[in-house]
Formats: structure tokens, sequence, C-alpha cells
């Protein structure tokens, strides 16, 4: 991790309040998000989880693989519903490669219940 993150981090094992995250650009409140989620620092993990919601729908793809890989059904349906809503190519180009088939499989059932 970065010198940077480690600091956030750090700041929410701290016995002192807790940091804002607001000034933190997308690269490196996802740094963080992952950073947390990696070494369990539970009172960090849901003040990533909000703030990631900040940066929809610019980087929908990415916060809807976090929420997916880290189990966060709520983020999750709000990415979907943005992603649901794009071109699939688009979408496609996103994600990691095995989630692609799943979203395909998806997009298409969706399609065609509509």
């Amino acid at each position: 991790e970065s010198l940077k993150v480690l600091e956030v981090i750090f700041q929410f094992v701290y016995p002192k309040r807790h940091p804002k995250l607001q000034g933190l650009d997308f690269a490196t409140l996802m740094e963080v998000a992952e950073a947390v989620e990696k070494y369990q620092v539970f009172s960090a993990m849901n003040i990533c989880k909000m703030h990631l919601s900040n940066f929809l729908p610019k980087h929908t793809g990415e916060v809807f693989v976090h929420a997916m890989e880290h189990d966060y059904p709520e983020l999750l349906d709000k990415t979907a519903i943005i992603l649901s809503h794009s071109p699939l190519l688009g979408t496609l180009k996103t994600l990691p490669l095995h989630y692609i088939l799943p979203w395909a499989s998806n997009h298409c059932v969706t399609i065609y219940l509509i």
C-alpha cells in the first residue's frame, strides 16, 4: 500500500476521530477501500462504501466490481441499475473476465423480458 493509503487506514485504527474521506480522489479512495477490506479495518469499511457511492455514475464499473468482490448488496444494486442502462460492450470492457459471462447472460435475459 502507498504511504497515503496507510496514513488514512491508521487514522481509523488510532483512538481518535475517524478521518473525513471527502477530499480523496477516486483512485485513492478505491485503494483505501481495498486495503481496509484486506486488513479487515471494520470501522472504515462502511465509510468507504458510502463514499464510493458518491463517484457514481462516473466510476460505476469499478464500484460494481468492488461491491461484488466484497459482498455489498446495496452498493451492488445501485451500480447494477446504472450498468443495466449502459451499452453492453462498454460495460463488459470495465468488468474482470470472470464477471463478463454472468453479466452478459443477465443482460440478455433483461432485454428479453423488456
